[in-house]
């Protein structure tokens, strides 16, 4: 060993001593560092830098011991799996009617009302991922006015404005004549989205009148007479 590197060790050997009395700010030199194990917790090494007294907790077999609070500026893997401080969850209910829903185009439905949005993800009846990973993704709509005319409609998520899943099919032959009845659809299903993916639910009519009404509540007996008849909602599971 050459005389720098052995004053260099000498230095850092000089520098950490071991105490049976818990160190204090007034009890160190700036720049001093001392180990010392307080009671019932790990072995730790205290330094006094600029005016403060900083120290670390040290491990003999992989385990950690946190004192107050652990702040994470990211996520959080435990054993393999993704645990984030903050689960994306959403729904949303349509809270005004969408009437005569064009025809030959896809049509964006319109859900007005929050009722839950725990990362600000979803907005412009749109929900936004906020991180990648699988999702879950569930609707319930309530149409009416169908028009015998068509030869099919469908309803469905449609992930950045091409992909289409969970598609649910109106086909002409389920009506044997113009209905006002309310027609109910609905569907569930995981996606995986990558972070900035964008997910709505869409109406789609390939032919006919344009006279169906997507309709935001519907007439009923109690619980309430005015009764949401359309969500929009979904949730993160994993990366």
């Amino acid at each position: 060993m050459d005389r720098i590197s052995r004053r260099l060790t000498n230095i850092k050997q000089d520098k950490v001593s071991v105490s049976n009395i818990q160190p204090s700010l007034q009890s160190l030199r700036e720049g001093e560092e001392i180990l010392y194990q307080p009671k019932n917790k790990p072995l730790r090494r205290y330094r006094r830098e600029g005016h403060v007294l900083w120290y670390s907790d040290m491990t003999k077999d992989g385990n950690e011991y946190v004192d107050k609070n652990l702040e994470v500026k990211k996520d959080i893997i435990l054993d393999g799996y993704l645990n984030l401080r903050r689960i994306p969850i959403f729904e949303a209910t349509a809270n005004s009617d969408q009437s005569n829903l064009a025809t030959g185009s896809a049509v964006q439905l319109e859900f007005g009302a929050e009722n839950i949005d725990t990362t600000s993800s979803f907005a412009s009846h749109t929900f936004t991922a906020p991180v990648g990973g699988y999702y879950m993704f569930y609707y319930q709509l309530g149409f009416n006015a169908f028009d015998t005319g068509m030869s099919y409609a469908m309803c469905g998520l449609r992930r950045e404005s091409a992909d289409y899943f969970c598609v649910s099919r109106v086909d002409d032959k389920e009506f044997t004549a113009d209905t006002d009845a309310v027609v109910s659809r609905s569907g569930s299903a995981v996606k995986q989205l990558d972070q900035g993916d964008t997910v709505g639910v869409y109406w789609y009519q390939n032919s006919g009148t344009a006279q169906v009404d997507f309709k935001s509540t519907v007439s009923s007996a109690p619980p309430s007479n005015n009764t949401r008849s359309s969500i929009f909602g979904g949730y993160f599971i994993t990366k």
